[in-house]
């Protein structure tokens, strides 16, 4: 049965992987009603910033495809923009919906980590903490059990949060990885060690 699920995973990520490619002459719509998701981010281009707020609107929206679509037309406006890469490659990971991380997500993952770390350089110390803490949840090959760079990325965000947000005096802006991994079933219960760790990382409007 998990094989199956596997297979059926790499089939639907392949053919909307190919599909975006056939749309990237085209450039990503703006929308609206998104929400009021926002962080500002380093980049000149207040364009690839829209495209970035539109990212984070799509993630909290668990639509992970079109907030892939956004981040990687942010990056297209603004080649340097680390954030929008880290965007990309945030939504390529496990979420609530979906636990399994095909081939194609993990390989555009790690591309867009490593424009991420390429790109770090002129980053605020917090885009380079959340940086960082992102490339604990990828490997390249990745695992067939990623159990372990998964409590990784949320021991890492854990951390980030502790340095950077706990002490700040400000609302929390970033709620990362949850900081304990939930096994839950499709029912809604708890499944003990043959589960694997549900986590999600969601960015709130608040500035830091």
């Amino acid at each position: 049965m998990k094989t199956k699920a596997k297979t059926f995973h790499i089939i639907v990520w392949s053919m909307l992987t190919l599909a975006g490619f056939n749309l990237r002459a085209a450039k990503e719509p703006l929308y609206n009603g998104l929400g009021s998701y926002s962080r500002k981010v380093t980049t000149d281009s207040a364009e690839a910033q829209r495209y970035f707020d539109q990212g984070l609107g799509f993630l909290h929206g668990f639509n992970h495809r079109a907030a892939i679509r956004a981040f990687q037309q942010a990056a297209e406006l603004d080649p340097e923009c680390a954030m929008a890469h880290w965007g990309a490659a945030l939504a390529c990971g496990p979420h609530i919906n979906s636990m399994a991380v095909p081939p194609p997500a993990a390989e555009l993952a790690w591309k867009e980590l490593e424009l991420a770390q390429k790109n770090a350089g002129n980053t605020s110390p917090v885009e380079r903490a959340l940086i960082d803490a992102l490339a604990k949840r990828y490997a390249n090959p990745q695992p067939e059990d990623r159990t372990g760079l998964d409590r990784a990325y949320a021991d890492a965000m854990r951390e980030v949060w502790k340095k950077i947000f706990k002490g700040s005096g400000r609302r929390r802006s970033f709620c990362g990885s949850n900081d304990e991994l939930a096994p839950i079933g499709t029912n809604g219960r708890r499944r003990g060690n043959r589960s694997r760790g549900r986590m999600k990382s969601l960015l709130l409007s608040t500035p830091c």
